[in-house]
């Protein structure tokens, strides 16, 4: 098992069987673990395999969304191999068979970029903050966000309110909590400082 697995999944299932919406650990956001509860909805423990599904569903609308992002910025030609490109990365492939926030952040972040170049700023900033809310980094969103929408003020602020609001709404233990939540982030940055990935 991946070792996010092993977090992940088992708070996935305390969602549906009376551990409340409260993981209690904020290393990551709430939203994956949101996205997992109806999957361990008929299981008597946690579920790695019935997670797993949803994270091959969730990288497949990875490919899609590169699709779409593909066709709005540069056509279909750039939507197929981008797609294609997607869809046989190695790391994709390996962490859409993992139920992990990485898929679900890239995936946020796909889509949050094609509704910027589609124009639909508001749209970008709700999925924005599903992506930061899938993962920390997606928060750096806010930079293609404020690119995107400069000098439409009232656009880009109710893009902004809308990417908080969806946060919010997903991952308000985190808020709830910033604290614990600051603490959490704060000690998985300094793993990875130390060398956790190798």
């Amino acid at each position: 098992l991946n070792p996010d697995e092993v977090n992940i999944v088992p708070r996935a299932w305390d969602v549906l069987h009376g551990g409340g919406l409260d993981p209690g650990w904020y290393d990551y956001p709430s939203l994956l673990m949101l996205v997992l509860a109806p999957t361990q909805a008929l299981a008597d423990a946690p579920s790695y395999g019935a997670a797993r599904v949803a994270a091959v569903a969730l990288g497949v609308a990875g490919v899609a969304a590169t699709w779409w992002l593909g066709s709005r910025a540069y056509g279909r030609r750039a939507a197929l191999i981008g797609a294609l490109g997607v869809a046989v990365a190695t790391t994709h492939v390996a962490y859409s068979r993992m139920a992990v926030t990485d898929v679900l952040l890239t995936l946020g972040c796909t889509a949050a970029l094609a509704l910027l170049v589609e124009g639909r700023l508001e749209w970008a900033g709700a999925v924005a903050g599903l992506a930061a809310s899938a993962k920390y980094p997606g928060a750096i969103l806010v930079v293609p966000l404020v690119v995107a929408g400069w000098g439409a003020w009232g656009r880009l602020g109710r893009a902004i309110g809308l990417a908080a609001a969806a946060f919010l709404v997903t991952s308000p233990f985190v808020v709830l909590h910033a604290g614990a939540a600051l603490d959490d982030v704060r000690r998985v940055q300094e793993l990875a400082r130390l060398g956790w990935l190798g």
